[in-house]
Parts: C-alpha cells; structure tokens; sequence
C-alpha cells in the first residue's frame, strides 16, 4: 500500500498533542490467542529478542483520489489512502515510553530513536491492521548513549486489533479519518547489545495507560 507523505514536523505535532491528552486511563481489549510469528518475523541470524511494548493509538488516513480515478469527478475515484500510524508505546507495567509516528519514527521518552522501512508484512486477520516486519535504516542512541532503542535491528508490528478504514470509496477529497487501533511490537536488537529488557512474548496483553 502506497503511504501519503506527512511532513515530520505536521507527525511531530501531532504526536506532542497525543502524549499530552493520553493523561487518563484506558485499557487494549483482551485479543484472542493470535497465528504464531511467520518465520520471516522470527529473529534474523546476529539478532536477538529485546523489549515487547504495546501500542494504544491511530491509524491515519486520507481520502485521495485513486490512479484510475484521476480525470473523473465520480465520488467512486476516491479511496482511504494510509498516511500512517500515531501511537503510544506502553511496556508490559502501561507505562508510556515512546511514541510511533507516521514515516516510520519511533521516538522513546529517554531521547533514543529509530527510522524504520518496510521489509515484510502479512495478514493473518483481514478484519485488522497486518503485522509488519521493519528494518532499522538509521538509529540515535540517547544523550549518554545508550537508550531504549539503542542497538535496534528490527521492529515486529504483530496481534493487531482494529485500525482498518472502512470498506469502498470516500466522498470528500482531502478528508482525514483515524481509526483506533492495539497491536504488540517487538523489538529486536543486535546479539552483542545489552539486552536487559524482557524478551517479547507472543501474546498480547492488557494494560492501562498512567
């Protein structure tokens, strides 16, 4: 799927007001057991299991005309278009640490962050947002060095619930839609990183924002 650009100032914007109204609490729905990882998702060789965070958030999305519907004024030209994903990341106590934003930011609270590109995705339920695997294309470690996300390989997106537009075609071009969504991230860090955090699990859990 093809993603319309947001600017990372417009992401960081919006991201600063999410962190700023995410003050009371909330809780992800209990999921159903979940398909086991493809073996694609599994660590690569060099990688090992790092931290599982748990996303509360937004899909975003644009109405945008489609290729095909390009010189019509036929509402059926028009389509959800993905801009991306905002979201908290909670660890395992629903403590917020970091944030995703569309692009592939992943921004943590201690000043570490990573960009990420697709590598791979699949989707086990065609009623929620597929899981997706990323590779880190550039990282920044803290201001000591270290950080949460400090020696990152990879970013697993897995046990979705929700974040899917609705089915068929938009009416009004330019319209924004946020569609609510949870899902688990693993992340994956290099063998020789100091891995501390706990290892992913593979099932998602219910946790409550502070």
């Amino acid at each position: 799927m093809s993603a319309v650009p947001l600017t990372r100032a417009a992401a960081t914007v919006v991201a600063i007001a999410l962190t700023l109204a995410g003050t009371g609490c909330a809780s992800a729905p209990q999921a159903a057991p979940e398909a086991q990882l493809p073996p694609t998702f599994e660590p690569a060789r060099g990688e090992v299991p790092g931290s599982t965070l748990h996303a509360q958030g937004d899909m975003h999305y644009v109405c945008a005309r489609t290729e095909a519907g390009a010189q019509s004024a036929d509402f059926a030209a028009y389509m959800w278009k993905p801009v991306g994903t905002l979201a908290r990341l909670l660890d395992d106590k629903g403590h917020a640490v970091a944030l995703v934003t569309p692009e592939g930011y992943y921004s943590a609270y201690d000043g570490s962050y990573v960009v990420a590109r697709l590598t791979d995705t699949v989707q086990p339920d065609p009623q929620t947002l597929p899981w997706t695997r990323e590779a880190i294309r550039f990282t920044a470690a803290a201001s000591n060095g270290d950080g949460r996300f400090a020696g990152t390989t990879a970013i697993v997106r897995a046990h979705t619930i929700g974040g899917l537009a609705p089915a068929g075609a938009c009416d009004q071009e330019g319209t924004s839609l946020a569609v609510p969504y949870f899902a688990t991230y693993l992340i994956y860090r290099h063998a020789d990183a100091d891995t501390s955090a706990a290892a992913p699990r593979m099932t998602p859990v219910g946790i409550t924002a502070p």
